[in-house]
């Protein structure tokens, strides 16, 4: 009769014995205080590390010991935290690549004997490649901002085996690192729930509309209705990115030419009478109305309703450190820059923008959004 009850303090026993150590930051904090040091290392330009311990988790004994020598070890602006995988990792702020690895060598040796399947892996942000990139943009001439200061920027030369170069690099579907995990944010059940919802509703309500564009773009100029492009979604992977096309068919070998002409700052490409973009196109442009497809794009979770723009994959290469965090989240249809002058604002402006969606992002700010798109769109203020 008592038998079936006498598991139960041993199971009680067991939770507590597999109980974070104090001092270990959950998942949650980690990445907080991770996206902290990250945000200064952008800002001073020193160094960041982060070392994780891999073949075992924080509810193993061996784990929890490994967590127990990190906090024993770990400097006053260290922290010692979880993944969402269960690994335990330590953060290193102002230490490079070289002083993680001496830290990596001596915990191997403190627990070689305990259990030597026990190893260390460092990271470290930015990546070795990306500060090389940075010395090669010195020599250059091309901007980068360091210290507080600017340089004027040149658009580097996009031929086609560097274009090609570049999408191979963003087609490899790989596994995250760690430090890539920790700073991105991800859609909720909800959130996505929404974008289902919306998007599908709008696909039947629209289907008026996607029928007259595309006999209207059929007869008004030579091509196909619909523009694919590659885009960088979430942690920069490319995804298939739809609108209704507004340019001709010869669009992206004319923009070689255009170069010159380019009206924005930095990486992005504007001209604001583009002679590339078709009668018809100006209209679609200014009214959004080529926008409507990637409610397709929100549907199969590529993107989501309000977030980030996304941009092509010829443009990350060239952000900066600090830039490259606006595909910490899902991209989206509609951003702040949408409701806040479009085209009239820089691209520091806009990428600033889009940072402080992701800190305040909630499904109130995103109604508040979304309401103020309506008359941005039908005001036309910013759009060409």
């Amino acid at each position: 009769m008592f038998a079936r009850f006498l598991p139960l303090p041993y199971l009680m026993l067991d939770r507590f014995r597999r109980r974070r150590p104090s001092g270990v930051l959950s998942t949650r904090g980690f990445a907080e205080q991770f996206c902290i040091e990250r945000s200064r290392t952008d800002r001073n330009g020193l160094a960041l590390s982060i070392l994780v311990a891999r073949g075992c988790t924080i509810h193993s004994s061996t784990g929890r010991a490994v967590a127990r020598i990190l906090l024993e070890r770990k400097r006053g602006a260290d922290a010692v935290g979880t993944l969402e995988s269960g690994r335990i990792a330590v953060l290193l702020p102002d230490t490079n690549k070289e002083g993680a690895q001496v830290l990596a060598r001596d915990l191997r040796k403190m627990t070689e004997k305990a259990d030597p399947s026990v190893d260390f892996e460092v990271q470290s942000y930015p990546e070795d490649g990306k500060r090389e990139d940075d010395e090669d943009d010195h020599e250059n001439g091309r901007s980068k901002r360091r210290n507080g200061r600017m340089r004027t920027i040149q658009p580097r030369p996009r031929t086609a085996s560097a274009i090609d170069d570049r999408e191979l690099a963003f087609e490899r579907v790989r596994e995250f690192a760690d430090m890539d995990q920790l700073a991105l944010t991800r859609l909720s059940r909800m959130r996505r729930a929404v974008d289902i919802v919306i998007s599908g509703s709008g696909l039947i309500v629209a289907s008026p509309i996607f029928l007259a564009v595309a006999g209207a773009i059929k007869l008004t100029s030579r091509g196909p209705v619909f523009f694919r492009q590659k885009r960088a979604g979430c942690g920069g992977r490319p995804f298939d990115f739809y609108k209704f096309r507004s340019m001709h068919v010869d669009a992206e070998e004319q923009k070689e030419k255009l170069q010159s002409r380019n009206e924005s700052e930095q990486v992005t490409f504007k001209i604001k009478k583009d002679p590339r973009v078709t009668a018809l196109g100006r209209f679609l442009r200014k009214t959004s109305l080529d926008e409507l497809p990637q409610l397709w794009n929100i549907l199969k979770g590529d993107m989501t309703l309000v977030g980030p723009r996304p941009p092509t994959l010829d443009e990350v290469p060239r952000y900066e450190n600090w830039q490259s965090h606006r595909l910490s989240g899902p991209v989206g249809l509609i951003c702040i820059r949408e409701v806040s002058g479009r085209s009239k604002l820089s691209f520091e402006e806009w990428v600033r923008s889009d940072l402080h969606y992701l800190k305040r992002r909630s499904l109130a700010y995103d109604a508040w959004l979304l309401i103020k798109s309506v008359y941005a769109v039908v005001s036309c203020r910013g759009a060409y």
